[in-house]
C-alpha cells in the first residue's frame, strides 16, 4: 500500500470510527423526542382528515397511493378510528420515551414506524419536511439499535454521528440542486414570486419589492445551500459561523414566509455539529443533570 492510501484509509477510519463524545447525541436524541411530541400532536388534524373515520383515505387506497416500496401500518387500517388513535397514542409516547431515554430502541423504533405509517398515504398537506422526519428516525433508530444512544454511553464509533451531518449536508445540497431546474431561481427572480403569494408570504409584498433585493435573497439561497453549507460546514474553524448563518437563515424563513416543519428541524439537527465541549452542549448537559436530580428516574 502506498503512502497516500495508507493516508486515505487511515483518514477514512478515524472519520467514520474514531472516538467521539456521546453526549451531543443524546442531547440530540431529547431535543429532537420533544420537538417530535409537538410535531405529533400539530399533525393530528391532518392525519385525522386522511386516516381516522371517515376519512379521505380508504384502507384500499392505501397501498395505490404509497406505490412499490413504501409501506404503512394503516394499509389495512384506514379509517378505523379506534386503530388511528391508537397508532397516534402510541407514536406521543414513544417519542416521550426517546426522548426521555426510556427503552430507547423500542421508542427509536415505534418512532420510525408511526413516522413512516403517518407521512406514506397523505395525498395533501405534507412537504419535503415530512420525509426528513421519517429519515431522521431512521438514523436514530440505527444509532439506538447500535447502543449509542443508551444513556450509560460516555464515548461512541463515530460513524453514527456522521450519518446525520452527512444527510444535513446533503438535504441541503438537493435542495438547491432542485431549485436550479427552475429559471426563476436561475434567473434570480423566485423570491419575487414567493413573496406575491399570500399562502407562502408573512409579510406585504411592498416592503421587499426591490430587484436588489429579490437577487440577493434568492442567490443567496442558492449560494448557501448549494455550496456554503455542503463544504465549509466540514471545516471545524468555520463550523460556528455556518451554523450561526444558517440559524439566521431559518430565522428570517420563519419571520417571513410559512414554511413549517423544515425551517423548525433543520437548526435541531445543528446539534450533529456541535462538539461535547461547546457551551451549547454544556448547557444542556447541565440543564439534563439537574433535571435528573429534580426528577429521580420512575423507575430503578
Amino acid at each position: 500500500m502506498t503512502p497516500w492510501n495508507s493516508h486515505a484509509v487511515t483518514a477514512w477510519s478515524q472519520f467514520f470510527f474514531g472516538t467521539h463524545s456521546a453526549t451531543s447525541l443524546q442531547v440530540f436524541r431529547v431535543i429532537f423526542g420533544g420537538w417530535l411530541i409537538t410535531y405529533y400532536l400539530r399533525c393530528y388534524e391532518t392525519l385525522h382528515l386522511h386516516l381516522g373515520h371517515d376519512g379521505i383515505v380508504t384502507a384500499a387506497e392505501v397501498f395505490e397511493l404509497m406505490g412499490t416500496g413504501r409501506w404503512s401500518v394503516f394499509a389495512g387500517l384506514a379509517g378505523n378510528e379506534t386503530a388511528f388513535n391508537m397508532v397516534f397514542l402510541v407514536a406521543i409516547l414513544a417519542a416521550a420515551a426517546f426522548s426521555a431515554g426510556w427503552h430507547v430502541r423500542v421508542a427509536a423504533a415505534l418512532t420510525w414506524v408511526a413516522s413512516l405509517s403517518f407521512v406514506n398515504p397523505l395525498v395533501s398537506g405534507t412537504n419535503s419536511g415530512d420525509e426528513i422526519v421519517t429519515i431522521l428516525t431512521f438514523l436514530f433508530l440505527l444509532a439506538a439499535v447500535a447502543g449509542h444512544l443508551d444513556t450509560g454511553r460516555v464515548t461512541i464509533p463515530f460513524w453514527s454521528v456522521r450519518l446525520f451531518q452527512i444527510q444535513i449536508a446533503m438535504v441541503y445540497f438537493f435542495s438547491g440542486w432542485l431549485k436550479t431546474a427552475a429559471p426563476d431561481w436561475y434567473r434570480g427572480e423566485a423570491m419575487h414570486f414567493v413573496f406575491q403569494q399570500p399562502i407562502w408570504s408573512r409579510v406585504s409584498w411592498d416592503a421587499l419589492d426591490s430587484p436588489l433585493l429579490v437577487g440577493l435573497m434568492t442567490y443567496g439561497t442558492l449560494a448557501f445551500e448549494l455550496v456554503l453549507f455542503p463544504s465549509l460546514v466540514w471545516i471545524r474553524p468555520l463550523r460556528p459561523l455556518v451554523l450561526g448563518f444558517g440559524v439566521l437563515f431559518h430565522v428570517t424563513i420563519a419571520v417571513t414566509m410559512k414554511v413549517f416543519v423544515f425551517g423548525e428541524l433543520m437548526p435541531i439537527t445543528y446539534i450533529a455539529f456541535l462538539p461535547s465541549d461547546s457551551r451549547a452542549i454544556r448547557a444542556a448537559r447541565d440543564w439534563g443533570v439537574r433535571l435528573r436530580v429534580t426528577c429521580p428516574p420512575l423507575t430503578r
